[in-house]
């Protein structure tokens, strides 16, 4: 028995070491995030920047 648990010790550091090292790099971060490109659905023009003159949604 007393050989078991020092054989499982190394194997569930390892396993914790490994799983934070993976999360470690897969975190996401704001210079990954692309910009939004939505579009007005009457006009067509790019979302923030106002609608055209015979807009609907104006």
């Amino acid at each position: 028995m007393l050989s078991l648990k020092k054989s499982i010790y190394p194997v569930i550091l390892t396993v914790l070491v490994l799983s934070g090292l993976f999360l470690g790099t897969t975190t996401a971060s704001s210079e990954n995030i692309p910009e939004p490109s939505c579009v007005c659905a009457d006009c067509g023009k790019p979302c923030g920047s106002g609608h055209a003159s015979t807009c609907i949604y104006r």
